[in-house]
């Protein structure tokens, strides 16, 4: 389709109470604006989740327009605010993808109909230069599929992970050219209230991998090569149920508000605190951070502290065979 004959399809997540009453407005002042738009009544612009515009993205609207009422006249109080921290957020992530442009947020009143038309008259034109959503071209059927299945669970858990999931495969479908080196961050007061991650304090932290061992949902990492530990995380899914802090006997660890955008665009973990691991001296193998070890030294005087535990089971079991052995 050639750029003149292009005319950008727009799913409008309307208030009820100010932006979709805007719009029956504009209709019965007979304001014209472009057909583009395809309306949908929300109770409020709060009740409009992320989630929600990524599946109009991927079904293949060329933009998405949120209508909210303007700050301090929200019928629900906060909603249009929340609604806004949220989309903020969400354009954060996008921005990488090339797709931040094509989701906006505009506070129209009910007696706002000029204020509408301008909205979407403006909103068609930069849609009409930007051209057609790049998702239209690639097979988006299965991602699809996977939204709306987890738009039928309640589970924030569930939901949470969908969404970083979606976001992930949106990076994958796109080509998304995302440089390790860069720095990617999101404005602290754009981050909605639930996102969070496990800060650790490297004088208390022993390395014992307990957080690890409980996180519901896999967050911190424990990886262990050439002799160390690292002790990292990967916050994007972490619900802030704060199990790891109650988990750890050090009480070293501290639950924070924020979302790691780096880490989730080159899908790796953030390194949060680093040990040296003690060998065994029976078979070579690094099992255990020295640091740990030092801390209970007192406690168990005993050579078996360097041994790992597979060795020291071999051990224990010569030991009973040869006392259980008679002498002939």
């Amino acid at each position: 389709m050639s750029s003149n004959n292009y005319e950008p399809r727009i799913v409008a997540f309307l208030c009820r109470w100010c932006a979709y009453a805007g719009a029956d407005t504009a209709g019965v002042m007979r304001l014209e604006y472009p057909p583009n738009i395809v309306p949908i009544r929300v109770p409020c612009s709060g009740r409009v989740d992320p989630i929600f515009i990524i599946h109009a993205l991927v079904s293949g609207a060329d933009g998405v327009l949120v209508g909210a009422c303007h700050p301090g006249d929200c019928h629900y109080i906060e909603g249009n605010m929340k609604a806004k921290k949220r989309i903020s957020f969400l354009k954060s992530i996008l921005e990488p993808l090339g797709l931040s442009n094509r989701v906006r947020m505009e506070y129209v009143s009910a007696t706002e109909g000029a204020r509408f038309r301008e909205v979407v008259s403006d909103f068609v034109s930069e849609l009409k230069k930007m051209g057609a959503n790049p998702l239209k071209t690639l097979n988006t059927f299965e991602l699809i599929k996977k939204i709306e299945k987890y738009l039928n669970h309640e589970d924030k858990y569930t939901k949470r992970k969908a969404f970083c999931d979606v976001l992930r495969e949106l990076i994958r479908l796109l080509g998304a050219e995302i440089d390790p080196n860069k720095e990617y961050k999101i404005d602290e007061d754009i981050i909605p209230e639930g996102f969070g991650f496990p800060s650790f304090d490297t004088e208390k932290c022993l390395g014992c991998g307990a957080c690890a061992n409980i996180c519901p949902q896999n967050v911190i990492k424990v990886i262990d090569a050439n002799g160390k530990r690292i002790i990292a995380r990967f916050s994007c899914y972490c619900m802030v149920c704060k199990e790891c802090a109650d988990a750890c006997p050090q009480n070293a660890i501290m639950i924070e508000s924020g979302f790691d955008l780096k880490a989730f665009l080159v899908n790796e973990p953030t390194p949060g605190i680093e040990h040296m691991l003690r060998k065994c001296k029976i078979c070579g193998r690094y099992f255990i951070p020295t640091k740990e070890i030092e801390h209970v030294s007192d406690k168990f005087p005993f050579d078996f502290l360097d041994i790992c535990p597979e060795c020291r089971m071999k051990h224990n079991a010569e030991l009973v065979i040869n006392y259980a052995t008679p002498v002939i």
